[in-house]
């Protein structure tokens, strides 16, 4: 059961302008790790995408907010759906406080490479992170020391359909080829903290490649929504401070 004072925060009323702004165009999935009840992580982009929370997580101070603190044995879990994989473009975001170096399934959607994996984002226990799409041959990998230990860091895999991009803190880190030119379709959940020990805020899942400068707004806490006709409208809120 997940531990904790049960505050939900709502978001009734972020939606400014209800013909022009719709979350569910390009983002699929975003757990603030805010509005949690029971067990559940609310999917605040409105898609229904809920996480489960499974073992004995805690929500604890996020980096905005709050945050859900995972060990090896816990993790949230988003049920596989249509639209969460067989995309020809995907950003996975999150903002993450490692313990100690290990490796883990940070973010992972299917885990048998080449048979059945849509995509992986891994830190390695040499203290490199790894993103993957599909199998081996498709994969970026950071450099060790990229990212710091017991601290906040924003984690951004990009995909295009060609290539791959990891981005630290807004700032990359790897790019590579990629071997396939959309990200394979499985029937497996999205895992979320996978065998790791450390702190999760701010999952965003999107069916396109971000920009650097989309990454960055998604770092200062607002998040770009968009509007039924499929074009960028305005910012539909600071969701927390």
């Amino acid at each position: 059961m997940l531990r904790s004072l049960g505050i939900v925060v709502g978001i009734t009323g972020m939606l400014l302008a209800a013909d022009a702004l719709s979350v569910g165009q390009d983002m699929l999935v975003y757990l603030r790790m805010d509005d949690v009840a029971g067990d559940i992580v609310v999917d605040a982009s409105g898609n229904g995408h809920d996480g489960v929370v499974t073992g004995a997580a805690d929500v604890v101070a996020g980096k905005m907010g709050s945050a859900v603190s995972v060990t090896v044995a816990d993790e949230v879990v988003i049920a596989d759906d249509v639209g969460l994989d067989g995309m020809g473009e995907l950003t996975a975001e999150m903002w993450v406080w490692m313990e100690a170096q290990q490796s883990t399934g940070l973010i992972e959607k299917g885990r048998d490479w080449g048979v059945n994996m849509s995509y992986l984002i891994q830190p390695w226990n040499d203290g490199k992170i790894y993103f993957g799409i599909h199998e081996t041959a498709s994969r970026a990998i950071t450099n060790p020391g990229d990212f710091p230990l017991s601290e906040w860091y924003h984690l951004a895999a990009v995909f295009d359909g060609g290539n791959l991009r990891l981005y630290i803190d807004g700032e990359l880190k790897s790019e590579a080829p990629s071997v396939v030119d959309s990200v394979p379709d499985t029937e497996d959940p999205i895992q979320l903290g996978n065998r790791f020990e450390g702190r999760m805020d701010d999952f965003v899942l999107y069916d396109r490649a971000l920009t650097v400068d989309e990454i960055e707004t998604d770092m200062s806490g607002a998040v770009l929504a968009v509007d039924s006709r499929g074009k960028l409208a305005t910012l539909w809120g600071q969701l927390r401070r």
